[in-house]
């Protein structure tokens, strides 16, 4: 069996994958790392396949690769995968509103379901960040209102929206479109 961290052959052995895990983090902790992603032979194992297999017997031939980051770099990490799917949403947006355009509303409206999901998904994933680094939001401000404030008026009406895409209700929707044009 080998075993990779950080892309880099070592020497930690093991029966199972849970005592591989056990010597990484031992190794790690002196360095203020933490294991963060888990491979075995080419296939990433999260949830409940990392449950499944952790105490499974390795094979001789087994590929074990397992990667690691300080906890900073994790939120850091999480932050910068959300950046990337709001980016993703413009568009998404975009493509819901031609959509209404053309009356395609039950399109639209999973499009604008799946932002609204992703939003609240970012939202949440800020939070959790913010609580990980020890950064206190409130200590923020946007457009004059502490930051928390801000994002539960946001969170309002995301829930707003969402209930009215369920309700289909596509009156409210273009009403807000008009105001912004």
């Amino acid at each position: 069996m080998t075993v990779y961290l950080d892309d880099q052959a070592t020497t930690i052995t093991g029966d199972r994958l849970v005592d591989v895990l056990d010597a990484a983090r031992e190794r790690l902790e002196s360095n203020g790392r933490l294991v963060v992603e888990v491979q075995l032979d080419g296939q990433p194992l999260v949830a409940e396949a990392l449950e499944q297999q952790a105490a499974a017997p390795l094979e001789s031939q087994s590929e074990v690769r397992l990667y690691s980051a300080t906890p900073a770099d994790i939120p850091r990490q999480a932050l910068e995968g959300v950046r990337q799917q709001l980016n993703a949403q413009q568009q998404a947006l975009t493509d819901a509103a031609d959509l209404l355009q053309q009356d395609q509303a039950v399109q639209a409206f999973q499009i604008v379901g799946q932002v609204n999901e992703a939003w609240l998904t970012t939202m949440k994933a800020v939070e959790q960040a913010a609580h990980l680094t020890g950064v206190d939001l409130n200590a923020f401000s946007v457009l004059d209102k502490p930051f928390t404030d801000y994002t539960n008026g946001l969170f309002a009406q995301l829930q707003t929206l969402k209930q009215q895409v369920s309700d289909q209700d596509t009156a409210p929707l273009a009403a807000r479109s008009a105001t912004r044009t």
